[in-house]
């Protein structure tokens, strides 16, 4: 099992405040065929949110990933991962992932 951290920062421009506002917003970016594997995997627990928390103006996720629902995550996410992340930074997110396994 792998657990992994995100750490976003929404940019002050984006109006996003609340933790849901910006998984929503980060969901319209990803493929189709992502999100229904996340959602599988949530369902099948791959996958489990252990927490969401937000302090300050930073929103805190652990999430704890089978080994082989990561790695197909990753897989799935090959292409798409990096792209999502400059377009973030490029909008003045912060965004941050520990380890980097199953990024996004």
């Amino acid at each position: 099992m792998i657990q992994q951290v995100v750490t976003l920062v929404p940019s002050e421009s984006s109006g996003i405040t609340t933790a849901s506002a910006a998984l929503n917003y980060i969901k319209t970016l990803l493929p189709f065929n992502v999100i229904g594997f996340v959602q599988a995997a949530d369902a099948d627990g791959g996958r489990q949110v252990e927490s969401i928390n937000v302090i300050n103006d930073a929103i805190i996720i652990t999430t704890n990933w089978e080994d082989s629902t990561a790695q197909e995550y990753k897989t799935l996410m090959d292409g798409f991962s990096d792209v999502i992340k400059n377009k973030l930074r490029k909008e003045g997110w912060e965004i941050t992932f520990s380890p980097e396994t199953a990024d996004l």
